[in-house]
């Protein structure tokens, strides 16, 4: 009977010891260790935990549209304190009847390219019927406007995405994302180029002391002026020049303004601004007959439309009627 229980003894020690070996091995062969990464820190937990953005570009979704699927704008000038704004306006359908805001919880801004478009840099403002004049009292959405903050947007390119859903109105909008993607391209400021006519300004200032009696003014300053007619924001930053300016004297028988960058195609407007308790506005007219060239003054004679149709030209202006409003 001890003979028996020993030799139980025996093969339960050999069983366990077996056991120990096993593991043993197990462990001490790379072949045959469990992978646990799979679990843990696989590609495909990764790529699921963050998932790659899509920057396909997308100018309509939903009823929201883009005009265009690029857009160019120039960095800040320096010095400049009140720069025009730097937006897209995305327009939106009868599918946003009723929608009177966004719901902020979906609605998020995605940059391709973060040095770009770093964070903070681009901004959402809804645009509403009463905003455009076309409502009474109606805050239903029209447009919603992308704003890019000129000073903190880099030079270079960069895709952004926009996602958002309607907070009201229509399930077509409160109940999906909405997603629109463009492309976005940041130039320094004065690099945007465009073509351009160098030409030189050339103006007799003849009749000039007789317009100041005429009109009492005390004139307490006088400057020409030249500026592209576009918005502003529409050529802020281009290669062209978008305004020329020249303080002048009464007694000066003739004034230049030269190497202008005329942007090519577009129109300007020039006069002479007399500061003063009474301001006098005055048009330009062309003095002499060129094919180059149109100075056409507008109907109050407050300034002149200025149409240049060559490089190098010379423009020679003269003092037309004029415009005056009394201060005192």
């Amino acid at each position: 009977m001890k003979k028996l229980l020993f030799a139980s003894f025996l093969a339960i020690v050999a069983i366990g010891l077996a056991g120990c070996q096993e593991k043993d091995s197990l462990s001490s062969n790379p072949s045959t260790t469990p992978d646990v990464s799979d679990k843990t820190g696989s590609d495909t937990d990764k790529n699921n935990s963050n998932p790659v953005e899509d920057f396909t570009i997308k100018v309509s979704d939903n009823g929201l549209s883009a005009e265009t699927s690029s857009y160019t704008f120039a960095t800040l000038q320096e010095g400049d304190t009140f720069p025009p704004d730097a937006k897209i306006r995305l327009t939106t359908d009868d599918q946003w009847a009723v929608c009177s805001s966004l719901n902020e919880r979906y609605t998020k801004f995605t940059a391709e390219d973060p040095d770009v478009l770093p964070e903070g840099s681009v901004d959402w403002d809804i645009v509403t019927k009463e905003d455009l004049g076309i409502g009474n009292e109606s805050n239903e959405i029209v447009a919603i406007d992308l704003m890019f903050d000129r000073e903190l947007i880099k030079p270079g390119e960069s895709k952004l995405k926009f996602e958002t859903r309607g907070y009201n109105g229509s399930t077509t909008v409160t109940g999906k994302t909405t997603t629109i993607c463009l492309d976005i391209i940041v130039k320094e400021f004065g690099t945007i180029e465009v073509p351009t006519y160098n030409i030189d300004l050339e103006l007799d200032l003849t009749g000039l002391s007789d317009i100041i009696v005429e009109t009492e003014t005390d004139a307490e300053s006088i400057n020409w002026t030249t500026t592209d007619s576009t918005p502003e924001e529409e050529v802020y930053g281009y290669s062209a020049d978008y305004s020329r300016s020249l303080t002048i004297q009464p007694t000066h028988p003739k004034v230049k303004i030269e190497g202008m960058k005329f942007a090519v195609g577009h129109s300007y407007h020039t006069w002479i601004f007399i500061e003063g308790e009474v301001r006098v506005w005055i048009a330009l007219e062309a003095d002499g007959f060129s094919d180059d060239y149109e100075l056409t003054p507008n109907k109050d004679n407050s300034q002149s439309s200025l149409a240049v149709k060559k490089d190098g030209v010379t423009v020679k202006a003269k003092l037309g009627d004029y415009y005056s409003l009394d201060m005192r």
